[in-house]
């Protein structure tokens, strides 16, 4: 069964219009259906589930993280030394792949160009200090331009999404959170744990030539390296409903137990 929090005396506010609406306006038997997956949920670009890799053992390098979403985006690392590992029974019984926050990445040729997306993660930080970044653009030519973005990074002022210097705080800190974030084309929206937490003006459309995980390319190397796990990402190109954002917090709470 779906696990929903209890909030029934809240309001949510619905990422693209603004508008609030109350628990029992939002939540409907669709949030229960346990045959949901996010391969319904339209636009779905790239998925990946620590707990649906096959053939590794604790403690083996993770060499491909197979993408799930039909698209073939898978995340690879053919340098041995920067292979993270896959690490079994972390979060709720269930595998994660551990970034040793020294040199470890994957990339994923997953392109977006694009206005519109939806993303959401299920990470854990060992700390909240330092500026790694979990899903960032992998291009050179990018870096410091409009359509660079370093999705999840942990600034001075929180975790975020950093794009073009835009940083909304998100206060994310160490520790698992479920980490959804969307830009609308003007501005970029965070939530944390199923609750909003910030907004920042940011405009222009994402120019992803591929995507780094556990890091971050700048112009001249990589580096800001993730020390922590990713359980489970998933990229929408383009907004997904307010009740779907709901339906993809709760499935990945159900799954992941955390919060």
């Amino acid at each position: 069964m779906i696990y929903i929090p209890n909030r029934r005396n809240s309001l949510f506010r619905n990422l693209r219009t603004g508008k609030s609406y109350g628990f029992d306006q939002v939540i409907n038997t669709r949030l229960r259906n346990e045959t949901f997956s996010p391969s319904l949920v339209k636009g779905l670009l790239m998925w990946v589930d620590a707990s649906q890799i096959a053939g590794l053992n604790d403690n083996d390098s993770v060499t491909t993280w197979t993408d799930l979403s039909g698209n073939g985006y898978n995340a690879t690392q053919a340098t041995a030394s920067k292979k993270p590992t896959y690490k079994i029974t972390i979060q709720n019984g269930k595998p994660v792949v551990r970034f040793d926050g020294v040199d470890d990445y994957l990339v994923s040729a997953c392109a977006l160009n694009n206005d519109l997306l939806t993303s959401f993660m299920v990470i854990k930080r060992n700390n909240s200090g330092g500026l790694p970044a979990s899903f960032s653009d992998a291009n050179t030519a990018d870096y410091s331009s409009a359509a660079f973005a370093e999705m999840f990074r942990d600034g001075a002022g929180g975790y975020g999404a950093y794009r073009n210097t835009s940083l909304p705080d998100s206060g994310f800190g160490a520790g698992w959170k479920i980490q959804t974030q969307l830009f609308n084309g003007s501005l970029f929206r965070n939530r944390t744990n199923s609750i909003a937490t910030a907004d920042r003006s940011s405009s222009g459309t994402f120019n992803f030539h591929q995507i780094l995980f556990g890091a971050y390319q700048d112009t001249a190397s990589i580096g800001a390296y993730l020390d922590g796990d990713i359980a489970e990402f998933l990229l929408f190109s383009g907004n997904i409903s307010f009740e779907e954002i709901l339906l993809m917090e709760s499935y990945l709470n159900t799954k992941w137990r955390v919060f």
